[in-house]
């Protein structure tokens, strides 16, 4: 999209996940075939979300979760 497009982009809210989001992130990961059947993504949410160094933000437009991420702690990036 160019700066001359008529089109208005929605502003993207990010939060941690919660309870109830957890059916639309594994639907999004299948969608876009991040999931393997020997990889249950039900428990690596539930494993993310009880490590105190760790997390899965959601991205929210016009109320869809449309995103996902998982930010790493600093000791764990490469490069920094």
């Amino acid at each position: 999209m160019t700066e001359s497009s008529s089109e208005t982009l929605a502003a993207l809210a990010v939060a941690p996940i919660d309870d109830s989001d957890v059916g639309a992130v594994v639907a999004l990961w299948q969608a876009c075939d991040l999931t393997r059947p020997w990889n249950d993504p039900h428990a690596d949410i539930a494993l993310a979300r009880r490590s105190p160094n760790a997390t899965i933000l959601v991205g929210r437009q016009d109320g869809r979760i449309i995103a996902t991420g998982r930010p790493t702690p600093p000791q764990f990036r490469c490069g920094d």
